[in-house]
């Protein structure tokens, strides 16, 4: 018999997972097996972290195979400055948008509003890059102030595409 010790690498090497999703773990081996869950297919589903092992026996001997899995909180979140000071210092200039996602993502819309629902800056390039507002409104300054903004995006999980929109207020200092 393998000892654990002497563990095989027909399991990928120690993995995370994300939060709630499902990891196939299975042990291409004819045999009956016997998994550290109590499961005695050649594949078991698995969706939190934890210490995994099966033990299959066939007619060339007994053979241990093992994974350690670590859970993460996958995600896709936009960040947005809460305060930026467009005076042309060279220095937060710009509202930029930022996205930081686990996954294929893609920027449909970053909108900002004034207090009384006024559109005032609208970027549809569908890049994240790209959005960055100057703090004008038809070319002119805006005031000192707070501001609304939404931001819709999308993004690819397991073949699906999930939208999401998030709003927040940014201050606009001069």
């Amino acid at each position: 018999m393998i000892r654990p010790e002497e563990t095989l690498n027909a399991l990928p090497s120690d993995t995370l997972i994300c939060q709630g999703d499902p990891l196939l773990l299975q042990v291409h081996m004819p045999g009956a097996f016997e998994w550290s869950t109590g499961e005695t297919g050649n594949a078991i589903a698995i969706r939190e972290a934890g210490f995994y092992s099966a033990l299959i026996h066939n007619e060339c001997g007994e053979f241990y195979y093992s994974i350690q899995v670590e859970e993460d909180v996958c995600a896709c979140d936009p960040f947005i400055p809460n305060v930026f000071s467009p005076n042309n210092d060279g220095i937060n200039d710009y509202l930029p948008a930022f996205l930081h996602c686990d996954f294929p993502y893609r920027a449909i819309r970053f909108q900002i509003f004034s207090r009384w629902g006024e559109l005032l800056y609208t970027d549809d390039s569908g890049q994240v890059q790209h959005i960055r507002w100057d703090g004008t409104f038809r070319g002119i300054p805006l005031e000192t102030g707070v501001y609304l903004w939404t931001f819709e995006y999308e993004y690819d999980r397991h073949g699906k595409t999930r939208k999401e929109i998030r709003s927040g207020t940014v201050t606009l200092v001069r």
